[in-house]
């Protein structure tokens, strides 16, 4: 219970802070609706029937451990993985970097792809989770 109200606080974030970039998910014959998703351990996108249309946010909803050396021990921190993908090809993801930046801490760039002909350009951050922050000794 505890993850699940996590992951839906961070999909919350991550949707106010893209409002300006953010595009739609229209799925099968119902209403738009924002295309901020979470990605189960199974699936790597929404559902195939579902219609993108410009920029897309996917968090990973298992959260990464990624242990860091301090002066004092360990920090036995955790990361949300959040994947920034434009499907919208004559647009760029500089605004949307921009936008994470200015509104979440202790974020880190994990993986940067450019648009080519076969692939749109995609980043993948790490968003450190600060409820995970326990010092080890």
């Amino acid at each position: 219970m505890f993850l699940v109200a996590k992951i839906i606080d961070l999909r919350s974030k991550l949707q106010i802070a893209l409002t300006p970039v953010l595009g739609t998910y229209q799925p099968h014959g119902a209403a738009l609706i924002p295309a901020c998703y979470v990605v189960n351990n199974i699936d790597k996108d929404p559902p195939r029937d579902w219609k993108i249309v410009g920029l897309e946010c996917l968090i990973h909803r298992s959260p990464k451990h990624a242990p860091k050396s301090l002066f004092g021990g360990v920090a036995d921190l955790y990361q949300w993985e959040v994947e920034l993908v434009q499907h919208d090809r004559s647009k760029n993801l500089e605004v949307a970097i921009a936008l994470m930046f200015c509104n979440f801490q202790r974020i880190k760039v994990l993986s940067q792809y450019s648009q080519t002909e076969e692939m749109f350009e995609q980043i993948k951050f790490g968003l450190a989770g600060q409820e995970y922050f326990a010092v080890m000794r």
